[in-house]
């Protein structure tokens, strides 16, 4: 086997050894893995752009940044090994900063202790979309992306995978739709998820559990899953790849999937197709490959790319190119005019491409040469006449001959292709419940084309949904051209069932019947079926099942649509509790009408009516982030908890007198409150709202209240509450007299008037922000237990000697400018310390305060 290791980038300086990126650098075996909460209030959610089978990546608003970032979140929190794969990902695409690699800013935990990581939001479209539109013809996209362009970005590509080798690093999920191309020609590598070190077994693959260690907070280190079977892309993934030979697997595996993405911008098609997986992995594994030209024989394919294709896709690791640098030398060659080190090149080649890079002085010589042939074929034309004009002669009597037969044949195939009309009529028929209407265009389309399997089969799935399962199955045998197996062992079994026992089918039959029919992909069938399932006798789980299958036959965008429920009992009544977040095509939940859902998740959505939802028993609902306007909906319920932050709602009146604990009104345009009045609000969150009048809060039994960014002016309003934490931030606010016989535990006063914070003293603090204020005087902390302070731009602070007595300190963000701060180095509880908004690793900080004081 080759050497695995990529040459040495040109412009570096510095040893291999430290520019490769190694295991240890990334899991460090004599330290716990130290991952940082997310701070409160940093991220606002805006929409979800994108889901995969591990995580899914929102739209976010960082408060402190001032700008949009995507955040990648675990799909599935709770599976240990993914949770390692994520964090191993996150951290693999933080150290590869490079200039096509997707940058990570930060990596951490949500509040709920769930890992995220946030990057670049990255704009423009995918290779992969931008190839089906050039497949497709769109004209605009013919225009704008030629070979040559195409060609740029590939060899982009080859430059981030390099680097990525250089580090050490392997991709193994290379594809176009991991290609990320910007409207100003930017090309980000994205999708690092599959990514290892080059060199790893799978032994060396497993990093030791540490079992006292808790994921939720900080681990010491990880236990990842072995790739014991294929894990990557059918179409772009390597034989020993695609066979599941870990041990196999180097850099040249992302070598041949550059190969195949040439392949695809090269043909408009995938390497490998089908719909049998197992197939395309034994058709991989085998190396059979149609040569570019072969597959798409309409298109011109220059036969020097037809060849660097073959040889990076080659079979064995050893016949392909060695390094992504070496097949970035053979498209650099193509582009200038020279030959590849791919092709088998000859003289008249050597000669044909010297002529292309020379086309001025060519084209003269071309020119003579021209003449000479034209004298030469015009002698040749004339002898050739005389012949023609025989040949012509003979064609015409034999054409006379055949015409009777012809036109016989010309009427039945007139006939015949009268009949796919009339099974699309049929069809339309079927789907919108007129069945004696559909039979009838059926039966003139077999009339016209009795051998039609389109017909035939229309007319199997119209027996299943009659449950005449004998005639379905006799029509499903007369289908040649399309594959109705699946139809077929239906009808088979439940013609043996009903026939053996001489009856119908009961309602949990039709219900079973239905859920086989939907996994065989038949969504209009399989609702009919479950909806005329006997009501009487449906458990709530087959309603519930009803619901999935409808939602999914109205959105055919979610080809895997987020559908997560469980069902409670309360010993008088039985109640749902669903998840459908993350589906960003959904937007009708009439489906949903009429069930007993009492808490429903629906952001991520596109959810805009919640008319469906009216009359529920509804207790908790999440829409934050939807395109929701009214709440009318929502009157009369026995609503508890409701986020409706980043919605376009306005009006809260429908909310009157509900017994609402908590409430998240954020970042909306809603400007008056006043029908809270005397809700049971414990946790109200107005933040970067328009309300002007507060008076209302007075009576809230709130212990949490956040108003960053609003209009509130003074504080008396809290008089009566018990608040344990407080968001005032960005607010004119100058005195909070009023919070010092508060049970505070978390304030938050940054941005504000207030310079002053004596009134605070010997409070039980853990979480104080400070950050743009006019405080000098930090006395009144001593002996507090905070955990986290926050002095970021306090410019009026000179002595920081207070923090010598906050024996808890944990996180410190310190005023710009700040000296004299080596006694905070011997506080070992001190674990991040910074000058921005997200201090970092102490150990970090100090570092580069060092390096700093000694220059």
């Amino acid at each position: 086997m080759a050497n695995a290791q990529e040459k040495q980038p040109v412009g570096f300086i510095g040893s291999t050894d430290t520019f490769r990126l190694k295991r240890e650098d990334i899991h460090p075996p004599d330290q716990d893995i130290m991952l940082t909460s997310q701070p409160e209030d940093k991220y606002t959610p805006i929409e979800t752009v994108g889901e995969g089978a591990m995580k899914a990546v929102i739209k976010m608003h960082d408060r402190d940044a001032a700008r949009k970032i995507a955040m990648a979140v675990m799909l599935d929190a709770e599976d240990e090994d993914a949770y390692y794969r994520f964090l191993q990902e996150a951290r693999i695409t933080a150290n590869l900063e490079h200039p096509n690699i997707v940058p990570v800013h930060d990596i951490g935990l949500d509040r709920e202790g769930h890992l995220y990581f946030t990057m670049k939001l990255v704009g423009g479209e995918s290779l992969g979309k931008i190839i089906e539109r050039l497949a497709s013809g769109d004209k605009n996209y013919r225009a704008g992306y030629s070979l040559h362009q195409l060609l740029i970005i590939f060899r982009k590509v080859c430059d981030a995978i390099s680097f990525a080798h250089a580090r050490g690093v392997i991709h193994l999920d290379l594809k176009p739709d991991n290609i990320q191309v910007g409207p100003f020609g930017e090309v980000l590598v994205l999708d690092w998820g599959l990514s290892r070190f080059i060199g790893d077994s799978e032994e060396s693959a497993s990093i030791p559990r540490h079992s006292s260690q808790k994921k939720t907070v900080r681990q010491s280190g990880v236990e990842l899953t072995l790739d014991g079977i294929a894990k990557g892309t059918p179409g772009y993934m390597a034989p020993e790849q695609a066979a599941g030979r870990n041990r196999e697997k180097d850099h040249r595996t992302d070598l041949y999937a550059l190969g195949a993405i040439l392949y695809t911008i090269l043909t408009w098609k995938w390497p490998i197709e089908g719909n049998d997986i197992q197939k395309m992995l034994k058709d991989t594994i085998k190396g059979k490959i149609v040569s570019p030209k072969n597959r798409a024989p309409g298109r011109i394919i220059p036969l020097a790319l037809e060849a660097v294709v073959m040889k990076a896709m080659a079979l064995e690791p050893d016949a392909r190119y060695q390094s992504a640098s070496a097949l970035a030398k053979d498209i650099d060659a193509y582009m200038g005019g020279f030959a590849t080190s791919a092709e088998r090149t000859n003289l008249f080649i050597q000669l044909w491409l010297l002529v292309k890079r020379h086309r001025a002085v060519s084209s003269v010589l071309l020119g003579s040469l021209l003449v000479i042939v034209a004298v030469v074929w015009n002698f040749m034309l004339g002898i050739n006449v005389a012949k023609n004009e025989a040949l012509k002669n003979e064609k015409k009597a034999f054409e006379a001959l055949s015409v009777a037969q012809k036109e016989q044949e010309e009427r039945l195939k007139l006939a015949m292709s009268a009949a796919p009309r009339f099974v699309a009529e049929a069809k339309k028929c079927f789907e919108t419940g007129n069945d004696a209407e559909a039979m009838k265009e059926l039966k003139t389309a077999l009339t016209l084309d009795k051998n039609s399997s389109e017909a035939w089969l229309l007319y199997g799935r119209m027996m299943l949904a009659e449950e005449s399962f004998a005639k379905a199955f006799n029509a499903f045998a007369k289908v040649k051209s399309i594959d109705c197996e699946k139809y077929s062992k239906i009808a088979k079994d439940y013609a043996v069932l009903t026939q053996e026992q001489e009856r119908t089918l009961l309602a949990g039959e039709r219900v079973r019947l239905g859920k086989e029919i939907d996994k065989a992909g038949d969504i209009v069938l399989a609702a009919r079926l479950l909806k005329n399932a006997n009501p009487d006798r449906a458990t709530l789980t087959n309603r519930i099942e009803a619901a999935r299958v409808a939602l999914k036959e109205l959105h055919p965008a979610e080809k895997n649509l987020r559908f997560n429920f469980r069902i409670y009992d309360s010993g008088s009544s039985e109640g749902i509790v669903l998840d459908i977040t993350g589906n960003p095509q959904l937007h009708d939940l009439s489906p949903l009408k009429g069930l007993p859902i009492s808490d429903l998740s629906i952001y991520g959505t596109a959810v805009s009516d919640l008319s469906p939802l009216q009359d529920m028993p509804l207790r908790r609902l999440w829409a934050l982030g939807n395109k929701i306007t009214d709440l009318s909906p929502l009157k009369g319920m026995p609503l508890q908890d409701l986020n409706i932050q980043a919605t376009s709602v306005l009006d809260l009146s429908p909310l009157l007198n509900m017994p609402l604990k908590k409430l998240y009104i954020a970042n909306t345009k809603i400007s008056d409150i006043s029908p809270l009045r005397n809700m049971p609000l414990e946790v109200l969150d107005i933040s970067g709202t328009a309300v002007s009048d507060f008076s209302v809060i007075k009576g809230f039994p709130l212990v949490r209240l956040s108003m960053s960014n609003t209009a509130i002016k003074e504080l008396s309003i809290l008089k009566n509450c018990e608040l344990r934490e407080l968001n005032i931030s960005g607010t004119p606010v100058s005195d909070i007299g009023i919070l010092c016989e508060k049970p505070l535990e978390s304030l938050s006063i940054e941005s504000t008037q207030v310079n002053d914070i004596s009134l605070l003293k010997g409070k039980p603090l853990l979480v104080l922000r400070l950050s743009d204020t006019a405080i000098s005087d930090l006395s009144p902390l001593k002996g507090m237990p905070l955990k986290v302070l926050a002095l970021g731009k306090c410019k009026n602070i000179n002595d920081l000697t207070v923090l010598k007595e906050l024996p808890l300190l944990e996180e410190l963000e310190l005023p710009a400018g700040a000296k004299n701060i080596e006694f905070l180095r011997k506080k070992p509880g001190l674990l991040k310390i910074g000058f921005g908004p997200s201090p970092g690793a102490a150990a970090d900080f100090w570092r580069k305060w060092d390096e700093k004081q000694k220059k």
